[in-house]
């Protein structure tokens, strides 16, 4: 009988990978580099491999079994490319879908009963948008694996999402909200949200250490594009953390919640806004001030000069210019 089976080899860096191996029809043995250090991932490949062979009924896993073990190879695969916040949550959004449909048998899993399950959701367009692009992801991987999931979005089409101008303070609101955090713990974190325009990951990630004092630049460690990139703090910036210098490793000292935030908006008399409107807001200063596409896209660690784009609107007043000239 076909039989097939997982080898492991080190390559020249000595990092342990997988190969497929199996022995075909004429008993000649085959091979499949996986490129993958994860055994849960290298045994989803074998247990498709396995199937296609024609592995007896009573070694067999059960339905259920082989989707929660073609889930656990999924999601160890994008671990090693993404996010652990990413990774977590095509987890969430896989396994709410997979608990509902828990009592319906996969063969009858189909576009329908998926369009069902997001109008029961009641979830906004982006949400429905991710959610899809998701299952799409899984689907995909799990057909290249030999996991035979049907494709129950095949052909579904997720409701369009009108980006919106980004939120964000003026000049004058920026100096009153440095004003009112003055001397407390949240100011580290807005000024590199507004003056640097880091992350909200970035900013509970910064480190002393990451501060050149002499060159005057800061190094933002990469938290979603996974590429560090260094930035000139301005003399603002600068002092403000000169202030609050001390022998912890991270700059920041509180969570940064949003509620912590919103606070502070209210007594400094500004909008209320979240930590991302903040980034949003040392973009949007950035472009009024003549500064390049390309140069905001380097400073803000942008994948792809469109995300960039968005910070190049005009305002009323750039408008009124344009008009008297």
């Amino acid at each position: 009988m076909a039989s097939a089976w997982i080898r492991w080899r080190k390559n020249r860096d000595g990092i342990k990978l997988a190969s497929l191996q199996w022995r075909d029809a004429e008993e000649r043995i085959q091979s499949q580099a996986l490129s993958t250090s994860d055994e849960r991932v290298a045994h989803v490949y074998l247990d498709a491999k396995r199937r296609e062979l024609g592995k007896p009924r009573s070694q067999r896993r059960t339905a259920s079994q082989s989707l929660h073990d073609t889930l656990e190879g999924f999601l160890a695969e994008k671990a090693m490319n993404c996010r652990p916040a990413t990774v977590e949550q095509y987890r969430q959004r896989l396994e709410w879908l997979f608990a509902a449909w828990a009592d319906i048998p996969q063969p009858r899993w189909d576009r329908a009963l998926y369009v069902a399950f997001l109008e029961g959701r009641k979830w906004s367009p982006r949400s429905r948008q991710l959610q899809t692009a998701i299952c799409r992801l899984f689907i995909a991987w799990a057909h290249e694996t030999g996991f035979p999931i049907p494709d129950f979005v095949g052909g579904y089409k997720s409701p369009r999402v009108y980006l919106k101008k980004p939120t964000t303070l003026t000049n004058e609101e920026v100096d009153r909200l440095l004003q009112c955090a003055g001397g407390g713990d949240n100011e580290p974190a807005v000024a590199l949200a507004a003056l640097g325009g880091l992350r909200h990951a970035e900013i509970r990630a910064a480190r002393w250490e990451d501060i050149d004092w002499e060159g005057g630049d800061l190094t933002i460690r990469g938290s979603k594009t996974h590429r560090d990139r260094r930035i000139p703090m301005s003399p603002r910036l600068r002092g403000i953390l000169l202030r609050h210098l001390g022998a912890r490793q991270r700059i920041v000292r509180t969570t940064c919640t949003v509620k912590s935030l919103k606070a502070l908006c209210r007594r400094a008399g500004v909008p209320e806004v979240s930590w991302h409107p903040l980034r949003h807001t040392c973009g949007t200063l950035l472009a009024r001030s003549g500064v390049p596409a390309t140069t905001i896209r380097d400073w803000l660690g942008h994948a792809s000069i469109a995300t960039t784009n968005i910070y190049m609107h005009t305002n009323r007043e750039d408008m009124r210019k344009a008009a008297e000239a």
